[in-house]
């Protein structure tokens, strides 16, 4: 009885031991750096990065096959089902071996205790790290369930060169997820960790063949294979090289990694097919472009319903297939004329402006910033819309002066754009024709705000969502169903290219609304739009902003945008809005009716604004012997015409481009005591302006071009410098002069005695 307590003691410590021994056993699991991955959302990997220490190891498997698991308890541990992490019978077979040849030729290790031998970084194979094995065993077995132990082999295991990890094997050896591999391959995948470095799948091709052939066999044997299936899955040709694993959005992988810090598997929104699809079309596209120095592309495809990101290129390979890492997605560029939609629909939603409405198109003057179109060509007067439709600078500057650059700015800023916020003085007039900078990511956000508070979505202009995980914030823009309404119907109406092929396809023409932008310079062309269900945004130009001709919008990216969003056809964009409200609006000027329009047309609005101008453009008389009588003047006639008349500056534009303007002749003199608004007016140069006349190539100084808008038909003016006169004109109006340094004054005088000056300052150097 002494000799059994004793003997218990002992067996008490022993077991004290033990347990003490197996919580003291270290298990680093968790402390090898992992490979950042990103998967789309139909659960194809789409990129994967070495991890730090140059191994492929991601961070976890995914759900493993049935046919897989079998094959690898069967290869490596039979029993693992039955013992509690260590198999007697396998160790002591394994010691009788290893006994009989003089050295270690047999492990007996089982699954478990292999998961703990690789966390604990594949120590040396001894009676010490076996013991150290054994014991980690038993405490892996106490903390996990069998299934997550196999899933814990799985990810650890090693299957030759730097590939650790049975998911990231699948890739490197067949280029495909573990869920859509044969069963041939998933059983080479069960022995490739037996014995990595002699039966690499590149070499030692017979072993490996043996290997895997013998653990078929050995199920069918089990009854896990049909017997008849055996020879074609035996027959099966082995892979013969590792493939490299995809890099279809290694842009955006990087950009989650530096947004989500310490995390490596990224789960997306993207989908596989259009990812795919739209990095096809922009290599293809950039084939054609790269002759001309267009070397770098970008291009995003959002779902509008869903909110989610779909495709996101962020550069393409060079023509050797090398990767361009610059994410020019994120990288800021001026915008050109992308803002303009939405000066558009903040002077709709002001009640400021009328979706027709006409303003200015001339040389215009505003504290030094004299803005161009960019066909150098001057229109008069155009309706708001075609500031839009046509992309037009000088409209859109006149109408963001009309509205105030700090209110349009502010409305922006309600957006939350990327690196636009210097302030808006900072930008001035210039912030719509891409005086500041943004990115393709923003500027993308933005229009898809556009695009989801058209089709009526809530929270239209939040953050994409990009990962399950993501929340954003909910930004409140103020855009009415009016503004947008109009907005989008502009936008549906811009000009296809005309030498793009695809489009057609797309007609009728409402089918997508876009815009497109061109930096200063030619260093970047933009074009964004959507359909009803997608938005596609694209850039092109080169990383280090070197400029081309020819790189425009409308030129470059407009075709490479028809391309991917034609692949993405959802017709019927357009839809009905129904308003409360209607006016009567002039049909020649689009603003509200006046008391002389003779044409009007009834608009529907969604509500009443005091700010709407009434038309001022008609006048009524009569006209006879090429003289223009206004009522007061012929007060035996009853009956008097109606004239749409321009102010001077404006018609002088606008009858050059409008063939059927009819020029109203000059007031019958008699009745000048009812002043005529089309008097003189200075086209250049400008009051107080400050003119640098450079040297020509021949040494000698180029001449000041001054220039004077009339009304009505050409009549003959008198042009002084500095009371010098300069001579005469009847038809441009146009007169060279070479002023030196100083100050000047300039003086036309009309036939009937009407004079106008300018003061201007020239200067040489």
């Amino acid at each position: 009885m002494k000799e059994w307590k004793k003997n218990r003691k002992w067996l008490v410590v022993l077991l004290m031991a033990g347990v003490i021994s197996i919580l003291l056993v270290e298990l680093p699991l968790d402390q090898r750096p992992l490979s950042p991955v990103l998967y789309s959302a139909d659960g194809e990997l789409m990129a994967a990065l070495v991890a730090e220490d140059e191994q492929w190891r991601f961070p976890r498997s995914r759900k493993l096959p049935d046919f897989l698991k079998q094959a690898i308890i069967q290869y490596e541990d039979a029993y693992f089902y039955k013992h509690p992490g260590v198999n007697p019978a396998a160790l002591w077979k394994a010691w009788r071996a290893n006994r009989k040849a003089g050295k270690i030729v047999r492990g007996g290790s089982t699954l478990t205790m292999q998961v703990a031998r690789m966390a604990r970084n594949r120590a040396s194979r001894s009676y010490t790290q076996k013991m150290l094995e054994i014991l980690a065993a038993f405490k892996l077995e106490l903390r996990y369930s069998k299934g997550e132990l196999l899933a814990l082999w799985c990810r650890l295991a090693s299957f030759g060169g730097n590939v650790e990890g049975i998911e990231t094997a699948a890739w490197r050896f067949f280029g495909r997820p573990l869920n859509q591999l044969s069963r041939a391959e998933m059983a080479t995948l069960a022995v490739l960790p037996n014995a990595p470095s002699l039966i690499h799948p590149g070499r030692n091709r017979s072993a490996l063949r043996n290997k895997r052939n013998i653990l078929l066999e050995k199920m069918a044997e089990n009854g896990v294979i049909n017997k008849d299936e055996l020879p074609i899955l035996t027959a099966e040709p082995l892979p013969r090289k590792p493939f490299d694993l995809p890099q279809e959005a290694l842009h955006l992988l990087e950009y989650l990694r530096q947004r989500h810090p310490g995390e490596h598997l990224f789960e997306t929104s993207l989908k596989s097919p259009i990812q795919k699809r739209t990095n096809r079309i922009v290599r293809r596209s950039l084939d054609q472009l790269e002759p001309k120095g267009i070397r770098s592309a970008a291009a995003m495809v959002i779902d509008i319903e869903t909110n989610e990101l779909l495709a996101y290129c962020g550069n393409t390979p060079d023509g050797l297939g090398r990767m361009r890492y610059v994410d020019l997605i994120h990288a800021p560029r001026s915008y050109g004329s992308l803002l303009k939609p939405f000066l558009y629909a903040f002077a709709l939603e002001k009640g400021a402006l009328l979706p027709k409405e006409f303003i200015s198109d001339v040389p215009m003057h505003i504290r030094g910033f004299e803005p161009d179109n960019f066909d150098e060509k001057f229109r008069g007067a155009v309706p708001f819309d075609q500031m839009l439709i046509q992309s037009l600078n000088v409209p859109a500057v006149g109408a963001l002066h009309y509205l105030g650059y700090r209110s349009f700015y502010d409305f922006l800023q309600t957006m939350e754009p990327a690196h636009l916020n210097r302030g808006a003085d900072h930008y001035g007039l210039s912030l719509i024709l891409g005086g500041g900078e943004s990115d393709l990511w923003s500027l993308a956000r933005l229009y898809k705000g556009l695009a989801r508070r058209y089709q009526g979505f809530p929270d239209p202009f939040a953050e994409l969502r990009i990962t399950s995980q993501e929340k954003s914030e909910p930004m409140k823009v103020q855009l009415g169903d009016f503004a947008v309404d109009h907005t989008i119907r502009a936008m549906a109406n811009l000009e296809k290219p005309r030498d793009e092929q695809g489009w057609e396809r797309l007609r009728p023409s409402e089918d997508v609304a876009w815009k497109t932008g061109t930096s200063y310079g030619h260093r970047d062309a933009w074009t964004i739009g959507f359909n009803k269900r997608y938005l596609v945004a694209v850039w092109l130009g080169n990383e280090d902003a070197e400029g081309r001709a020819g790189l425009t919008g409308i030129s470059v990216a407009a075709p490479l945008f028809f391309d991917i969003i034609g692949d993405l056809n959802s017709p019927g964009l357009l839809r009905e809005f129904h308003y409360n409200n209607r006016i009567r609006s002039c049909a020649f000027t689009g603003r509200r009716a006046g008391l002389l329009c003779d044409s009007t047309i009834w608009l529907y609005v969604n509500q009443i604004s005091h700010k709407w101008r009434n038309c001022e453009a008609h006048k009524i008389g009569v006209v006879r012997d090429n003289r223009y009588y206004p009522p007061n003047c012929l007060r035996d006639i009853q009956e008097f015409d109606t004239f749409f008349v321009l102010p001077t500056l404006e018609e002088s534009f606008y009858k050059r481009i409008k063939s059927d303007y009819y020029v109203l002749p000059p007031i019958y003199l008699e009745c000048r005591q009812e002043e005529d608004s089309r008097t003189l007016q200075f086209v250049y140069p400008f009051e107080n302006a400050s003119i640098f006349l450079p040297l020509e190539s021949n040494s000698k100084r180029r001449s000041l071009l001054a220039q004077v808008a009339i009304g009505g038909e050409t009549e003959q003016l008198f042009w002084y410098l500095d009371d010098q006169f300069l001579g005469t004109t009847s038809d441009t109006h146009e007169m060279a002069c070479k002023p030196t340094p100083g100050q000047h004054k300039l003086t036309v005088v009309h036939e009937n005695g009407q004079r106008i000056s300018t003061d201007f300052r020239v200067s040489w150097n």
